[in-house]
């Protein structure tokens, strides 16, 4: 698959945007246009190495959050304006699939072969599935076996798309009838895009509770931190709570359980709704900068 030039500098104007300019121009602008000292950009970055078992990096400040943060979330952005293409034609494919069948099929009813059919049907079409039957009416047409035109043409297809176009080998040599693999290859593709669409609508009310599920553990995560620094404050001068609260080794933690987590939830989403994991690029990209952005203000005013 080729990879478009404006897909290419999308994703390059998304890092320069998103993971650079805004964390060290537009947020500190935009806080002090606000009255807000938070964000000093890159003359604010500050990250050490926290002690103990596991050595854990530690934010030591507002702009550490958002540096960090918008940088990852804009190069998982870009991958995914790079990698997208790909899974707009496979979820196009799938779509096309009951039409294509539903044509291949009127076309046998006819009597004409199964070659002829194909070549007719990628006339019908549009693109990407165009292209999978005209190369495989061609093959059949330069005497190939249907079975390993089939393997070659197809290989690049979803699985669910080759399972039920499986059916095209099956009637190239089944002699005279092909109307009758391809009729019942029909039933089978409207039965299955009816399962889809019931399982589809089923797993997008669980995407949004996901999501949910996904900022709780933010909120309360900061909401946990604010209630540290108080009691931090209220114990300053404590012998036992003196020095025993490391703010900035805290919110560290929860950042990096909540990006963790949020990773986790985006792949979630992407495999069981969209199978494909192209999109767990997307909800992480939104999903950590949103994280980024939220730890970062908790910081700042604690």
């Amino acid at each position: 698959m080729k990879q478009s030039l404006r897909d290419i500098m999308l994703a390059v104007l998304t890092i320069a945007l998103l993971g650079i300019a805004a964390p060290l121009i537009f947020l500190p602008m935009i806080a002090g246009f606000l009255g807000f000292n938070w964000f000093k950009g890159l003359q604010g970055f500050s990250v050490g190495v926290g002690g103990g078992v596991i050595p854990v990096p530690i934010l030591k400040t507002p702009d550490s959050y958002t540096i960090i943060g918008f940088l990852a979330s804009s190069m998982l952005l870009a991958t995914y304006i790079i990698l997208r293409r790909g899974a707009v034609e496979r979820a196009l494919i799938r779509r096309q699939l009951s039409d294509t069948i539903a044509i291949l099929s009127s076309y046998a009813r006819t009597g004409i072969p199964i070659a002829v059919a194909l070549e007719r049907a990628s006339e019908a079409v549009e693109m990407p599935m165009k292209m999978y039957l005209y190369r495989y009416a061609k093959l059949l047409q330069l005497g190939y076996d249907p079975f390993e035109g089939f393997d070659e043409v197809f290989a690049s297809a979803p699985r669910e798309v080759r399972v039920v176009l499986s059916a095209l080998p099956v009637a190239a040599v089944s002699g005279g009838r092909v109307a009758d693999v391809l009729t019942q290859a029909e039933k089978f593709s409207f039965q299955l895009a009816r399962l889809e669409d019931l399982r589809r609508a089923r797993l997008e009310s669980y995407k949004g509770i996901l999501l949910l599920a996904v900022i709780a553990y933010i909120a309360t995560a900061i909401v946990i931190n604010v209630l540290i620094s108080y009691l931090a404050k209220l114990g300053a001068g404590t012998p036992i709570l003196k020095g025993a609260i490391d703010l900035a080794y805290s919110y560290s933690l929860y950042y990096i359980s909540a990006v963790i987590v949020s990773v986790v939830s985006s792949v979630a989403i992407s495999r069981v709704i969209y199978g494909e994991t192209v999109y767990a690029f997307k909800y992480s990209s939104v999903l950590i900068a949103l994280t980024s952005l939220a730890f970062a203000i908790a910081f700042a005013i604690t």
